[in-house]
């Protein structure tokens, strides 16, 4: 039941978050998890991560078709400082808490501060 918690409080901070990820940051807190155990509890739960499924963009004739009401509209920040904000908030998520596959699941963060290691070593032999 702990681990289900942990999972949870994953999902509503980074609800596009599937269980490999999802066994990553509960690893990171220190509380030892595997994949497997992650994806077994989750689909006991019924947990899923939300991301768009196939076909999407295929059209079909049973479905109606809705125009697409908000071409030709941007979305209003009340100030320049709010859209900074937000910009920022979501660049220091990414850089220092989502974990990237092609990295092997490592943050950018942790990516940059093993090179900074590795070139202190080279400049001290």
């Amino acid at each position: 039941m702990v681990v289900l918690e942990h999972i949870r409080s994953v999902l509503e901070r980074i609800p596009f978050y599937g269980y490999r990820k999802v066994a990553r940051e509960i690893c990171a807190k220190h509380i030892p998890v595997t994949e497997k155990q992650v994806r077994r509890i989750m689909a006991r739960a019924g947990l899923q991560a939300i991301f768009p499924g196939r076909n999407l963009s295929k059209a079909r004739q049973e479905h109606k078709k809705y125009p697409y009401l908000l071409a030709g509209k941007k979305r209003q920040y009340d100030s320049v400082r709010e859209l900074r904000d937000g910009v920022a908030r979501y660049f220091r998520f990414y850089n220092t808490e989502r974990f990237h596959q092609s990295l092997d699941y490592r943050t950018p963060d942790e990516m940059y501060q093993s090179f900074q290691v590795v070139d202190l070593a080279i400049q001290a032999a």
